[in-house]
């Protein structure tokens, strides 16, 4: 069974707004926006969803979003409770549905926000 950690894995010195292309996270307020579309992100998602733009391109364990989330250790029942998130933020952004994936899952590793669908700028304030 997994434990929560008081440490959020450096999540609250991250800078409050996060670009990449057209997908924008503002901290705060917790709201997004991908292609002008705003939307707004329960805690969870928007952790999980931070941590994957903070690493576009790069694949991102399920144990590192479940330790983001502020957990440690890990069951196959609460290693669910990160697709469930992923599920939700694609749901959200309008990802779920469509032939190529912004959130790509990464068979038995993770996944992994596909940058190379956003513009390449990167921009963090």
């Amino acid at each position: 069974m997994a434990t929560q950690s008081s440490g959020r894995s450096g999540y609250s010195k991250e800078p409050s707004e996060l670009r990449v292309g057209t997908l924008c996270l503002c901290r705060g307020s917790r709201y997004v926006t991908f292609e002008n579309w705003p939307t707004k992100l329960t805690e969870a998602e928007f952790k999980v969803l931070w941590t994957l733009v903070r690493n576009a391109g790069e694949p991102v364990a399920r144990e590192t979003l479940f330790e983001v989330l502020g957990f440690k250790g890990l069951s196959t029942v609460e290693n669910r409770l990160v697709d469930v998130l992923i599920s939700r933020i694609r749901k959200k952004l309008g990802d779920d549905g469509k032939p190529r994936h912004l959130i790509v899952t990464i068979h038995s590793v993770g996944y992994l926000l596909a940058s190379e669908l956003l513009e390449p700028t990167v921009r963090i304030q």
